[in-house]
């Protein structure tokens, strides 16, 4: 009886979950992650004889930054310090599960994962355009009048409750995986090709600049690294593709192109489609860089304040508004604006020491992907270190999962595919 309970294709199956439910709500991946570590506990405890309980340098570089982040303790409010150590409990959970259980985890079971990743980026991105379509026939059923907002940014991911950038991180890690099998001429051209496409395309509705510049750094990596073997109808289909699909949705879909050119380079002096950013009440809004030049600026003054281990948990957000008043940005004050990057956020509330563990761990990644030959976990780091540049993607329970369980994932399983 024991031994039909105690089963590796169950530690499969959780790990398929905790994927499938990365961009719903957190409570619900939470549930996720608390049966896969609770079963997977009891499976290593079953096999304990077989398990080498020993020391990896590799797990703990992974989790030094929750070690530090209990040092920030002993200097941070108590109250949002006690939340984020619970929120950044994945740094370590995945690490040391993915250490102990690989294995029982061979390349067949990661490719399950993986086509999971895959299946449900095209589930959820299926999903969206259902709703919009759904929403745009209610509102004007002869599509004589399109509501763009329906199919772009937030509108658009409204019916996940989901951040467009992390949805875009997601979608875009799916399509590596299916980008790299098709360059590796693994058949079903056709279907991969299809996939491809409804996946780019979908990123480019989400409306996030740096979701979309992260899907053309895969892609340049992935055709740079595998042109040369691959054949002269694909190199063509892959250009057409690649000049094709960006024309397109700019052509058809007007409010991503105001979203994704005029605004970041601040082409226009008003925009048709500005909702964003200033809750609809005009449409003059500045959706270019300049917002955050002034949202950075203030990070490096807050952290200046105590440069060697930063301002720790809460009382950061407290310094951040002070600063933005101080600046006559009232409403980024109001909002609880945090720093609209990863670096930023290190440096005001870790300081140095909090920067030098993050630059380390995403540079360890990077370098260990390289030594491996793991096309995907390199591609994957690429990802995290550009998202980082405009995201806190540490500071929300998504992006820490998505980040420590597929950098684990990669870190200890075969994940190549050659």
């Amino acid at each position: 009886m024991m031994k039909l309970f105690v089963n590796r294709n169950v530690i499969i199956y959780l790990l398929g979950i905790v994927v499938v439910t990365m961009p719903l709500k957190r409570n619900i991946n939470s549930m996720a992650i608390i049966l896969l570590l609770v079963y997977s506990l009891f499976f290593i405890y079953t096999k304990r004889k077989e398990v080498k309980f020993k020391y990896s340098k590799e797990v703990l570089i992974l989790i030094t930054p929750f070690l530090f982040i209990l040092l920030q303790g002993f200097y941070s409010d108590w109250d949002s310090f006690s939340k984020n150590v619970v929120r950044s409990l994945p740094l370590i959970i995945f690490a040391l599960l993915f250490f102990y259980l690989k294995p029982w985890i061979k390349k067949k079971e990661v490719r399950i994962v993986l086509r999971t990743l895959v299946i449900s980026a095209i589930s959820y991105s299926l999903f969206l355009l259902i709703v919009a379509f759904y929403r745009q026939i209610n509102y004007k059923p002869d599509f004589s009048t399109i509501n763009w907002y329906f199919f772009t940014y937030y509108d658009y991911t409204e019916a996940l409750h989901i951040h467009p950038t992390y949805l875009g991180m997601y979608l875009c890690l799916a399509f590596a995986v299916v980008f790299l099998s098709f360059l590796l001429n693994k058949g079903r051209v056709i279907l991969k090709v299809l996939i491809l496409v409804f996946l780019g395309v979908n990123v480019f509705l989400l409306g996030s600049r740096i979701a979309l510049v992260s899907l053309m750094l895969i892609i340049l990596i992935l055709v740079f690294s595998k042109f040369r073997k691959t054949e002269i109808k694909k190199r063509i289909l892959i250009l057409s593709i690649i000049v094709a699909t960006p024309i397109l949705v700019f052509v058809f879909v007007p409010i991503v192109k105001e979203r994704m050119v005029d605004m970041t380079f601040g082409l226009k002096e008003s925009y048709q489609y500005a909702k964003y950013g200033d809750k609809g009440k005009d449409n003059n809004y500045n959706g270019g860089l300049a917002p955050r030049f002034q949202i950075w600026d203030c990070a490096v003054e807050v952290g200046n304040e105590n440069y060697l281990f930063g301002n720790g948990f809460g009382t950061t957000q407290k310094l951040l508004n002070d600063c933005y008043l101080s600046k006559g940005l009232t409403d980024f004050s109001k909002q609880d604006y945090q720093t609209h990057s990863q670096y930023f956020n290190n440096y005001a509330r870790g300081g140095l020491v909090g920067l030098f563990v993050l630059l380390f761990v995403y540079f360890y990644s990077m370098v260990y992907a390289i030594k491996n030959r793991n096309l995907l976990h390199f591609n994957f780091m690429v990802m995290i270190v550009v998202v980082s540049l405009t995201e806190n993607i540490l500071n929300l329970q998504l992006g820490i999962v998505f980040f420590c369980f597929f950098n684990s994932f990669f870190f200890f399983l075969d994940a190549k595919q050659d």
